[in-house]
């Protein structure tokens, strides 16, 4: 007896609701990442600057 074979669709309309819900929590989730490290003091450059030695992890801070 063979088994039944599960189709899955490619794309549903929930798809695009995920992607959008996942990006504004995303987006959330960075501000306030952002704003507790201001509020702790560290310096606006660390933040924006998308690089880690800025922020005295070693090399040159």
């Amino acid at each position: 007896m063979a088994a039944a074979s599960t189709h899955y669709p490619w794309y549903k309309k929930e798809d695009t609701d995920a992607f959008f819900a996942l990006f504004q929590n995303n987006i959330a989730n960075f501000v306030i990442i952002a704003i507790t490290m201001l509020g702790m003091g560290f310096p606006l450059h660390c933040l924006w600057s998308g690089t880690a030695r800025c922020c005295g992890s070693g090399n040159g801070g």
